[in-house]
C-alpha cells in the first residue's frame, strides 16, 4: 500500500482548496519533488520565485529587496504580507508517493529515513513549523510516531500533545493546556515551566495532533508563549513543531474566535496532505468518505446512507449511538437508562443545590475529567460501571487488544470561576449515547448515527469515519 502526499506552500486562506485541488502539471511553477531538490534551499530558487510572481515598475529587484539579508528573507516577507499589500501568493505542489507498507500503522513503526526525508528536507528549509493534514485513517498517527522515533535519534526532546484528553491519549501525549501549564479559566501559560524546558533541553520538538480543534486564540497563545520564552522572533519561538490534523473534521467549540488556518502562522508554514485511507479496509466506505469529506453528497453517497438506515430496534447491542447535539444525547441517555435492567443507585452531589448521579450496574459511562492520561483515563473515555459504594466507583473499559482495564474513581470538586458555587461529584456521565464531537480521535467497533438536525462542519464525516467497515456503520430512525 502506498500513501500519497501532496506538499503545499500557499497564502490561500482556504485550506480545503489548497489540499484537494489537483496540481496543474502544466504550470511552470509546479515540479516533482526531488527533481530540482538542490534549488529548494538555494538563493537562486527564491530569487526566481520573486521574479515570477512580483511585478515591479521603474526599479530593480535588488532595490526592492532593500535591507533584507537574503532573497529567501525577502521572499518570506512577500508571502507573509500577501498580494493585497504588495506581496505575492505562491502555490507550489509536489506529488509524492511514499510511506509504503503502512497498512498496519498501529504497530511499532520502523525507522525509515528515506521516507521521512520528503517532509524533513522541506520542513528544515521552511523555518520551524509544518502542518500535516489528511483524511481520517490515512496514517497521520503512524507518521507522527515515525517523526518521534527519527528526531529522538537526532537528540531532540519530544513533547506530544493535543487539544483534548482523548486525542492526547491516542498519541501517548498530554493536553496542550497541560504542557503550557494553563488553567482552563485563565489561559495564561506558566512561563517558568516553559523556561525550564528550554534551558534543560537544547533541542526541543513539539508534535501536536488534531490541529483542527485548536482555536486561533489558543494557537496565538502557544506561539506568543514560545517566542517570549526563547526570545527568538520566529514561529513557535524557533522550536521545531509539526501539527497533524484534518480540516474536514470538527472545529473548536468556539469557532467565532477563529480557526487555526485563520492565523499567519498557518498560512506561512509548509503543508503536507495524506490521501490514502488506512483505517478503512472497505473500498465502498473509502469512496463514500472521500466524497462526504468535501460535502459531495451525490447519488452514490445518498444510496449508501439509505442502505445503512435501520430502525433503532434493529441495531447491534454494541453500537455507540452518536448525536449531533448534547440535548439529544441527554434525552436519549434518560430513555436508555430506564430500559436497562437492574436496580438503580442514586449518588448525591455535595453542593448547595440538589443533584444526583443515577447509576446502574454495567451501564456505559463517559469520563468528564482527565484522571490518568498514561492509562487512557481521560475526558471522553468510555467505560462501564462495575462496582459502586458511597465513596468509590469501579470503572472497567475494554482495550483494543481485547483486555480490560479498571480504575477506582472518587468524587472531584469543581468550582465555577467568579462564584461561590462548588460541586463535588464523581466525574462521569451516562454514555449510552454521546455526541459526535466526543467521538473524534477514536476508532469505534460499531456506530449508529442519529441525524435530527443538519450537522455542523465535519460532523457527518467524523461520525462516518469512526469505523473500519461499511457493515459497522448505521443510520437509525428513532421510534418514539
Amino acid at each position: 500500500m502506498v500513501v500519497s502526499l501532496s506538499v503545499h506552500f500557499t497564502q490561500s486562506h482556504c485550506l480545503c482548496t489548497s489540499i484537494l485541488e489537483k496540481p496543474n502539471t502544466a504550470c511552470a511553477k509546479s515540479r516533482h519533488f526531488g527533481e530540482h531538490q538542490s534549488e529548494v534551499n538555494g538563493e537562486k530558487y527564491y530569487y526566481q520565485q520573486i521574479v515570477f510572481n512580483k511585478a515591479i515598475f521603474k526599479t530593480t529587484f535588488i532595490a526592492e529587496k532593500g535591507n533584507y539579508s537574503s532573497w529567501r528573507d525577502y521572499f518570506e516577507h512577500l508571502v507573509f504580507i500577501g498580494p493585497e499589500n504588495g506581496g505575492i501568493s505562491v502555490s507550489r505542489s509536489y506529488n509524492i508517493s511514499n510511506l509504503s507498507d503502512v497498512s498496519d500503522f498501529e504497530r511499532g513503526p520502523e525507522i525509515a529515513r528515506s521516507e521521512l526525508n520528503v517532509i524533513i528536507n522541506v520542513e528544515l528549509a521552511n523555518n520551524s513549523v509544518t502542518f500535516v493534514s489528511g483524511a481520517a485513517g490515512t496514517g497521520k498517527s503512524y507518521l507522527l510516531k515515525m517523526f518521534e522515533r527519527h528526531y529522538k535519534i537526532e537528540g531532540y526532546k519530544i513533547f506530544k500533545m493535543a487539544p483534548t484528553g482523548v486525542a492526547a491519549f491516542n498519541v501517548n501525549g498530554i493536553t496542550i493546556h497541560r504542557f503550557f501549564a494553563m488553567a482552563n479559566t485563565s489561559q495564561e501559560p506558566n512561563y517558568l515551566k516553559l523556561d525550564e524546558i528550554v534551558k534543560l533541553y537544547p533541542k526541543v520538538m513539539l508534535l501536536v495532533d488534531e490541529f483542527s480543534m485548536v482555536s486561533k486564540p489558543l494557537l496565538d497563545i502557544m506561539n506568543d508563549a514560545l517566542i517570549r520564552t526563547t526570545q527568538r522572533a520566529a514561529a513557535m519561538g524557533g522550536i521545531k513543531t509539526i501539527f497533524f490534523g484534518n480540516v474536514a473534521q470538527l472545529l473548536p467549540v468556539r469557532i467565532d474566535e477563529g480557526l487555526t488556518w485563520d492565523t499567519p502562522l498557518y498560512n506561512f508554514s509548509a503543508k503536507f496532505s495524506l490521501h490514502t485511507p488506512i483505517r478503512q479496509v472497505d473500498q465502498k466506505l473509502i469512496d463514500v468518505l472521500s466524497k462526504v469529506r468535501v460535502c459531495n453528497f451525490d447519488e452514490d453517497v445518498v444510496k449508501f446512507i439509505n442502505s445503512r438506515t435501520v430502525s433503532k430496534s434493529d441495531l447491534p447491542a454494541n453500537c455507540l449511538h452518536l448525536y449531533s447535539t448534547r440535548s439529544n444525547v441527554d434525552r436519549a441517555n434518560i430513555k436508555e437508562f430506564k430500559r436497562l435492567e437492574g436496580e438503580s443507585v442514586a449518588i448525591p452531589a455535595f453542593d448547595i443545590y440538589n443533584g444526583e448521579l443515577q447509576l446502574k450496574f454495567n451501564m456505559p459511562v463517559m469520563l468528564i475529567q482527565i484522571l490518568q492520561v498514561s492509562r487512557g483515563w481521560v475526558n471522553g473515555t468510555l467505560a462501564r460501571v462495575s462496582e459502586v459504594d458511597e465513596e468509590n466507583i469501579l470503572l472497567v473499559k475494554q482495550e483494543a487488544e481485547g483486555t480490560q482495564e479498571s480504575l477506582w474513581i472518587q468524587r472531584i470538586s469543581r468550582s465555577i470561576p467568579g462564584t461561590s458555587y462548588v460541586r463535588t461529584q464523581f466525574p462521569i456521565v451516562p454514555a449510552f449515547d454521546t455526541t459526535i464531537h466526543k467521538a473524534q480521535s477514536i476508532t469505534i467497533e460499531s456506530v449508529a448515527i442519529h441525524l435530527d438536525h443538519l450537522p455542523s462542519h465535519g460532523q457527518m464525516y467524523v461520525a462516518m469515519s469512526r469505523v473500519r467497515k461499511a457493515d459497522d456503520l448505521y443510520r437509525y430512525i428513532s421510534q418514539n
